[in-house]
């Protein structure tokens, strides 16, 4: 999997003749994975670039993950549905086989509808739908609980991960790592409406490697090796985002230190939620 994608989270640059433009502009710069829910509703814009692109499939990652957002349309929680929405993806997707699915989120599903579900991508995986599966979102108990009943461990965690996270959002990385599982880390930059990337340990950072802000938090994650899936629209930021891979220079400890040292930036739109090994933290996002 490349450490670094394309996030077509549900924004309004990642439906339509938008997402198309942007899509053709990563894959133009060697961009090679996507990330996607059922819940964004674009599948077949993504599956429509693909196409146009004249990629061969086997060049191409993508992740996609189940609706199980009780708040939102076509809510899946059965074993039977799991497999049925993984066909209408394929379907919308115009593909054979996923890559990678990934249960949503745990929150709204009872214990028995996140085993449901995990069985339904079990089932998936087993009629060669998907390669890989995992969860996003999820706890180390509640992961531990789907190896438990199932025997199958996810291939897979995505879930928030930038500098600021709790302390044991990092230990649930590492514990992830340590048990093989690969980290995709969404919140990278802060979220859309995070409109200063600016601070003293980052600028100067940027300066002294010669390369931007962006970039810097970029290859912070990617030390820790964690996948990153940055959304970006204009091929400006998507050649941006890519150069991370080429970069010769790693960050000292004492620069990615000073990187968490620093206060989280006020505009942050991320960790109201962070992920524990126990359970979740609710953290104060003023």
């Amino acid at each position: 999997m490349p450490m670094v994608g394309f996030g077509a989270a549900n924004r309004a640059s990642a439906r339509g003749p938008k997402l198309m433009r942007s899509l053709a502009s990563y894959f133009s710069v060697g961009g090679r994975l996507i990330d996607t829910s059922q819940m964004y509703g674009n599948h077949k814009e993504i599956g429509r670039a693909f196409r146009q692109s004249k990629l061969s499939r086997d060049s191409l990652w993508l992740i996609s993950k189940i609706q199980t957002w009780y708040q939102m349309p076509n809510f899946v929680n059965t074993t039977a549905g799991t497999v049925a929405s993984i066909r209408k993806s394929l379907s919308d997707l115009g593909l054979g086989v996923l890559d990678v699915m990934l249960i949503h989120s745990p929150f709204g599903l009872s214990v028995e509808g996140q085993l449901e579900v995990w069985r339904g991508l079990i089932a998936a995986k087993q009629e060669g739908l998907v390669m890989h599966v995992g969860v996003s979102n999820f706890n180390r108990a509640q992961i531990e609980l789907l190896v438990a009943e199932t025997g199958t461990w996810p291939a897979v965690h995505e879930m928030e991960f930038h500098p600021w996270v709790h302390t044991q959002a990092r230990e649930l990385v590492r514990w992830c790592q340590e048990k093989g599982i690969v980290v995709v880390a969404y919140g990278s930059l802060g979220g859309r409406k995070h409109t200063n990337r600016t601070s003293d340990s980052v600028t100067s950072l940027a300066s002294a490697h010669g390369i931007s802000q962006t970039q810097i938090l970029l290859r912070w994650a990617q030390q820790q090796g964690v996948v990153t899936i940055p959304g970006a629209t204009s091929l400006t930021h998507i050649s941006d985002n890519l150069a991370v891979l080429k970069m010769p220079d790693r960050l000292r400890e004492h620069d990615l230190r000073a990187i968490e040292d620093m206060p989280r930036p006020a505009t942050w739109a991320y960790t109201r939620r962070t992920l524990c090994p126990s359970g979740v933290v609710e953290c104060d996002n003023s």
